[in-house]
């Protein structure tokens, strides 16, 4: 379990081909002020290439989004089993960010309440999809 709101863990030693999972309570407030948005990132790894996947009321069972790359542009609602896959930067999606060096890339999610961002129970994985340690 990792808090919605400032929540952070380290992973290491991530084997090849693993998933680490992680649950977040999405809530409709912080504090008394309703919730705008969520970003997650996967920063300052070395090795591996990892991606990170959400996914609503279930773990991620792959590194892809499904029901289809466009649910979470065309949509304003996140169905249970439904997910994002990122693999490069979610802003730019640049799969590089440092001289083109592979193990220097955050994965970045950024989301916004409502687009397609709901209240409730996600499931956030980090899967290694090389043949190397992350």
């Amino acid at each position: 379990v990792l808090s919605f709101d400032g929540g952070s863990s380290s992973v290491t030693d991530l084997q090849p081909q693993r998933w680490h999972y992680y649950r977040i309570e999405v809530p409709e407030t912080v504090g008394g002020k309703p919730v705008l948005g969520w970003e997650l990132r996967l920063k300052d790894w070395v090795g591996g290439n990892p991606s990170l996947v959400v996914r609503r009321a279930q773990v991620p069972d792959s590194v892809n989004t499904s029901p289809n790359s466009a649910w979470p542009y065309t949509s304003n609602t996140w169905n249970a089993g439904y997910q994002m896959g990122i693999s490069g930067d979610g802003w730019t999606g640049d799969g590089n960010t440092s001289q083109y060096a592979l193990d220097t890339v955050d994965r970045v999610l950024s989301m916004s309440m409502g687009s397609p961002l709901e209240p409730g129970t996600y499931y956030v994985g980090i899967y290694n999809q090389s043949s190397s340690e992350a």
